[in-house]
């Protein structure tokens, strides 16, 4: 299985992320030194926090433009939860703030929801277009949601599975080498390890 990096900035829930890792057979490191990261074969990019917050916190850490460089770099790369969610060109979570601009879109308040934050378990709706990281999955299994945001993304074709709470939302999103996904698969149990180790597997 590929060296992981696991972006270090602060965010939060990185022990879990890590057991799970480890559970999983990952060989990872948790790190915010640009070199070791972009030495890695795949990198993850977890999120506890706010949209601004976790930009914030990630440019004094691994610096906003080194990830930018990640990103464009061909190495698979997953977003998980806020981590996803600066993926896209801006977020409307307290004020207007600036993303990583790499899905075309916004993070915006889920729609018509009947209360926020969305906590708890939640199946997914595969969109019937393929997606590496969901090989094995069906919309029997449940994930493990908290957020009160999500992704709005332009090119629609970009989302491959969607989650209901009051509307539907982007659940996983995927353009080329860069995987987003809305829930925390580290704390999903099983599906959550398998789409884990399908990242891993790319």
């Amino acid at each position: 299985m590929k060296r992981v990096a696991l972006i270090n900035y602060g965010g939060g829930n990185e022990l879990s992320m890590i057991n799970t890792l480890d559970r999983i057979g990952a060989d990872v490191i948790f790190s915010s030194d640009f070199q070791k990261i972009r030495n890695c074969s795949a990198v993850i990019l977890h999120g506890v926090g706010t949209f601004a917050g976790t930009m914030e916190a990630l440019d004094k850490s691994v610096g906003v433009d080194n990830l930018m460089n990640v990103l464009d770099s061909g190495v698979p790369f997953l977003g998980v939860c806020v981590g996803m969610q600066i993926l896209t060109e801006g977020g409307l979570e307290f004020g207007n703030h600036e993303g990583l601009k790499a899905l075309p879109g916004k993070t915006v308040p889920i729609k018509d929801a009947p209360m926020l934050p969305h906590v708890g378990w939640n199946n997914l709706k595969l969109t019937g277009t393929d997606c590496p990281i969901l090989s094995g999955i069906n919309s029997d299994m449940d994930f493990y949601f908290v957020h009160s945001y999500a992704v709005d993304l332009i090119n629609k074709d970009l989302i491959k599975a969607e989650c209901t709470y009051g509307s539907s939302f982007a659940a996983v999103v995927q353009k080329n080498n860069i995987f987003g996904v809305q829930f925390h698969p580290e704390k999903s149990h099983d599906p959550g390890n398998l789409v884990l180790r399908n990242f891993l597997m790319l």
